[in-house]
């Protein structure tokens, strides 16, 4: 069984280190991912192979042509296929005119994976819902979930599965966060709830504490007041954690009323640490986490727009990319493409249906 990473940081993390509780307090610097640099060559492979904890290399993997300098890795939610996608921006301009190739790209999906087979996939993994990175000492973490019910952290690093669970397909899963101490929060829209599991206690660890919200749609560790902030239909919570990694706690620290209704994604400003993106049915807006202030997000140009599914700033060159619904997918709630600004563009991806778009470092 693979090492619990002792010190966990997110690819948007502003901070350049953080402290950890238990084990024994140490600082470590954030860096970039092994295997993610531009100059390393990118492996794929279909889907999810069957690997031991040992951390053996990813079976029927093989290699696509290496990063050029100013490319940059996407992780794409695809509805379609059920699968989160790895992709570089010059490789989604390159299939504007043509189906997406998935053999030509890094992907993951349960489905064929026997280590997650007891949570049958089959049945919880409909509709992937949340594609994230969180870099760590042990490798590189994907957390993902799917609107059916299952929630994973997969080492892409090592080829393991870090943490898995699932939940009733009645909960509708929509976003998931991990904490410093390794465990990982999730949240449910149907549900109405925002669970804090013990993750760092094992790969199928199932207890948690939770926390009622409506409409839960987005988390977002800030490091700064050490809070978990959790998104609602109508309100953006402030969790404070207590007690141990084993044995958690969350109480509410405090509430904001959003300025409209059907909040749908939380994510950093980059170079704001104090600030968030919110996004509603109507708006995007940038909220203060220490004022509870929101402003209408009026820049980068065309920002601003109804119902954006995933929002996500890349931490060095301040990129924005953002999903929203078209008409072009076999999901009233999907989109064939990816929309870029600062510089702006769009992207578009025949075949596919794309819930959610993120950097991936």
């Amino acid at each position: 069984m693979s090492r619990r990473p002792r010190h966990l940081t997110s690819q948007y993390s502003t901070d350049n280190s953080v402290t950890v509780r238990n084990p024994a307090p140490f600082t470590a610097q954030v860096s970039r991912a092994p295997g993610l640099t531009r100059r390393r060559l990118l492996r794929v492979g279909a889907s999810a192979a069957v690997i031991p904890y040992a951390g053996a290399p990813m079976g029927g993997s093989r290699a696509i042509p290496r990063r050029t300098t100013g490319h940059e890795l996407i992780i794409l939610c695809d509805q379609k296929s059920q699968s989160v996608i790895l992709t570089e921006t010059e490789t989604l301009k390159a299939y504007r005119e043509r189906r997406l190739d998935l053999t030509a790209l890094w992907s993951w999906s349960p489905a064929s994976d026997a280590e997650l087979a007891d949570l049958v996939p089959s049945r919880s993994w409909i509709n992937v819902s949340e594609a994230k990175q969180v870099g760590t000492p042990d490798g590189t973490l994907l957390l993902t979930c799917a609107s059916g019910g299952m929630a994973v952290a997969f080492n892409r690093t090592r080829g393991v599965t870090y943490w898995a669970t699932n939940v009733p397909r009645s909960s509708n899963l929509h976003s998931l966060e991990m904490l410093p101490d390794g465990n990982i929060a999730v949240a449910a829209s149907t549900g109405g709830y925002v669970r804090l599991y013990t993750s760092s206690q094992g790969p199928r660890s199932s207890h948690y504490v939770q926390h009622p919200l409506p409409g839960a749609h987005a988390l977002s560790w800030d490091a700064g007041q050490r809070l978990l902030w959790a998104l609602g239909a109508s309100e953006l919570h402030a969790l404070a954690v207590a007690g141990t990694r084993a044995a958690p706690g969350i109480t509410l620290q405090r509430r904001l009323p959003l300025p409209d209704e059907d909040g749908h994604d939380l994510a950093p400003v980059i170079g704001a640490p104090d600030d968030r993106w919110v996004t509603t049915g109507r708006h995007v807006y940038r909220v203060s986490l220490t004022s509870g202030a929101f402003t209408r997000a009026t820049a980068p140009r065309g920002i601003d727009k109804a119902h954006v599914k995933s929002i996500s700033q890349h931490p060095v060159t301040g990129q924005v990319i953002m999903v929203s619904p078209d008409d072009q997918t076999s999901c009233s709630w999907c989109s064939s493409r990816v929309d870029f600004l600062d510089p702006s563009r769009q992207d578009a991806l025949i075949g596919t249906s794309v819930y959610k778009a993120r950097w991936w470092l």
